[in-house]
């Protein structure tokens, strides 16, 4: 018998997944899903980081559940698998709100398929709002006026987040986390390499399993002009 969970992940301060090798000039490169690019946080990191806390706390079951030390790996397998913690909220900087947590359908998509795999209760992708076009932003309480996240300056737009907000709440595992995304969430089809294009070296956040690069770009003109952003797609 087994049992499964889906687990959310919030990081309040940044933190650096390392991918364990060097890329070119790049000593610090973080950990990314091949096929796409985008950050991750291998299950191996999380598993290794749940072992370090329960062996903190001098857990009675830790070789049951994690399995014994390397040098007595052979004796058994541990019983816990942990698969990884895959983009879902990435935190963006704006000029209109100190920074939104961005999502997208590809991400909501992704979510709702893993969560429909696990046999647990997700997302109904029938309530998940459709973005007009790419050059539009949908968020729960919209001012009306553009919305700026980098350098992108999108029309905001207003959309029905009712089924969405509470479940992605349950995976950010604080008490404001409803009213936090009712004010901080913002939808679009801009993916999250567009926002923030790909680089191995910078220091990462999470939010509601989720990670997301920092990092400058010297192409960019910072907001001398609104770039035109590139459609999220699967």
């Amino acid at each position: 018998m087994s049992t499964t969970a889906l687990i959310g992940l919030l990081a309040e301060t940044s933190i650096h997944a390392g991918a364990g090798q060097s890329g070119g000039v790049i000593d610090l490169p973080i950990q990314r899903e091949a096929h796409t690019a985008w950050p991750v946080i291998y299950g191996s990191a999380v598993k290794g980081a749940l072992r370090a806390l329960a062996e903190e706390r001098q857990a009675p079951w830790l070789k049951v559940v994690f399995g014994p030390e390397t040098t007595n790996a052979s004796d058994h397998a541990g019983a816990l698998l942990v698969g990884d913690a895959r983009l879902l909220l990435l935190p963006v900087r704006s000029l209109t709100g100190h920074f939104k947590w961005v999502t997208c359908p590809a991400l909501l998509q992704r979510f709702t398929a893993d969560a429909a795999r696990l046999g647990l209760d997700g997302l109904d992708s029938a309530t998940i709002p459709k973005v007009p076009n790419h050059q539009t932003v949908l968020l729960p309480e919209p001012t009306g006026d553009a919305l700026y996240l980098e350098e992108f300056r999108l029309r905001t737009q207003p959309a029905d987040f009712t089924a969405i907000i509470p479940v992605l709440a349950r995976l950010m595992g604080r008490p404001d986390a409803e009213t936090a995304l009712r004010k901080q969430l913002a939808w679009s089809t801009t993916t999250a390499s567009t926002i923030w294009p790909s680089s191995p070296h910078r220091s990462m956040r999470i939010s509601a399993s989720t990670t997301a690069p920092r990092r400058s770009n010297p192409e960019r003109s910072g907001m001398k002009k609104a770039c035109r952003p590139t459609r999220c797609s699967m």
